[in-house]
C-alpha cells in the first residue's frame, strides 16, 4: 500500500466498531446486551460529594439543592479548585485529612490472612532459606540487632510478636468454628 492509501484507511477501533454494529443490526449478537456500562451507583452512594454534570456545581451526597435526575459522579474528597463551583445551599467544604486508619487496617488483616493461610509453607520455607549463604547472614544480622535493642525495644517486640501470634490464634479458632457450622449446614 502506498503511503496516502494508509493515511485514508480508518483506524482498527473504528472498523471493530463498525463490524460489532453490523453484527448487532443482522442480529448476530456479540453474547452481551451492553458493549460498555458506565454505572457508579454503587461509588456513589458512599461517596461525600457529588457533581452535578449537567450544571457543573458541586454538593454535598444529601443536598436537596441537587436534582434526582441530574446525572452526576461522585466524588470521594474535592480541591480547592472544585470549590469554586460549590453549591451555595450546602456549602461543601473540604475536610481536614484524616490518616488513612482504616486502609492500613486493611492491610495488617490482609498480611494476618497471608500468614495464617500459609504459615506452614513460609515456616517450611524459613527454615530452608536459613541454610543458605544468604540465609545465615541475615539471621547474623537479624540476631546482631535483636541484641542492639535495650531491654524496653526487646519487650515491645516480644508484645508484638505475641499479639500477632494471638490474633493468628484467634483467627484460626474463628476459621475452624466457621468451617463447622457450614459442614452442620450441608448435612
Amino acid at each position: 500500500m502506498n503511503e496516502a492509501a494508509i493515511q485514508r484507511r480508518p483506524p482498527v477501533v473504528d472498523e471493530v466498531a463498525l463490524a460489532l454494529q453490523g453484527l448487532r443490526q443482522a442480529g448476530l449478537g456479540t453474547g452481551y446486551d451492553v458493549l460498555v456500562r458506565i454505572d457508579n451507583r454503587s461509588a456513589e452512594a458512599g461517596a461525600p460529594y457529588q457533581l452535578d454534570a449537567a450544571r457543573g456545581v458541586l454538593h454535598r451526597r444529601d443536598c436537596r439543592a441537587l436534582p434526582k435526575s441530574a446525572p452526576t459522579f461522585a466524588l470521594g474528597r474535592v480541591s480547592e479548585e472544585a470549590l469554586s463551583r460549590a453549591c451555595k445551599r450546602c456549602k461543601p467544604m473540604i475536610e481536614p485529612t484524616q490518616p488513612k486508619t482504616r486502609e492500613r487496617a486493611d492491610v495488617l488483616f490482609g498480611l494476618v490472612s497471608l500468614v495464617d493461610q500459609f504459615g506452614s509453607v513460609l515456616k517450611e520455607r524459613g527454615k530452608d532459606f536459613r541454610q543458605t549463604p544468604e540465609g545465615r547472614r541475615l539471621d547474623t544480622q537479624l540476631t546482631e540487632v535483636y541484641q542492639g535493642l535495650g531491654a524496653r525495644e526487646k519487650e515491645v517486640l516480644d508484645v508484638v510478636l505475641a499479639t500477632v501470634n494471638d490474633i493468628l490464634a484467634r483467627l484460626r479458632s474463628i476459621d475452624g468454628a466457621l468451617n463447622r457450622e457450614e459442614k452442620k449446614e450441608g448435612d
